[in-house]
């Protein structure tokens, strides 16, 4: 399962890094918390439909449903690592892989997520701020972000992969230092002195 969320997490990234990328080329505006945009400024679906197409967002999408199968793939090959694997076992492991595909068809559809964009671009940007995203995403840089962000996600993941190897266990050992000292504590507490 955390692969398959590390994959999901990836088109989350491909998101913001699209988003972030859009706000550095896009004109300063005033910061606005989300779904603050005014009725008068709100963007038109056509147009935020226009700048998911130009963004490939459904592309996106199918890069995910890939990425969750090499994930859960490379999951069960980790946990079976050591496992002598019998027919039988090979095709239970392609049927799961079936029914993850299955799954995952059903959940990243375009269908399911358009709203979802629509709603959050809608409430996230302006007419205007839609507008010079399209003319930015248009343009060859533009269009060069778009073909790189799936990259520059999967490598993110990977390297913030190890640096958390690298910090999960200096935080465990923190914790166990921090509950070790506040449990002598405790004791010191309740044991009755001698006197």
């Amino acid at each position: 399962m955390k692969a398959i969320a590390t994959a999901i997490l990836a088109l989350s990234c491909a998101s913001g890094f699209a988003v972030a990328q859009t706000a550095a080329t896009a004109p300063a505006t005033p910061a606005t918390s989300a779904a603050s945009v005014p009725a008068a400024d709100r963007p038109t679906e056509d147009s935020i439909r226009q700048l998911l197409q130009i963004q490939k967002a459904q592309s996106v999408l199918q890069q995910v449903a890939r990425q969750v199968d090499g994930s859960f793939t490379a999951m069960l090959s980790q946990q079976l690592q050591d496992k002598t694997l019998s027919d039988e076992d090979r095709q239970r492991i392609e049927a799961a892989r079936v029914r993850l595909r299955t799954l995952t068809g059903k959940v990243l559809t375009w269908e399911n997520m358009e709203p979802m964009y629509l709603k959050i671009y809608g409430d996230s940007f302006s007419q205007s701020e839609i507008d010079s995203m399209i003319a930015f995403y248009s343009s060859p840089a533009g269009q060069a972000v778009v073909a790189k962000l799936p990259l520059v996600a999967q490598n993110t993941m990977a390297a913030m992969q190890q640096q958390m190897k690298a910090l999960m266990p200096q935080a465990q050992q923190i914790a166990k230092d921090t509950a070790t000292e506040i449990n002598t504590r405790h004791e010191k507490k309740t044991k009755p002195s001698a006197g």
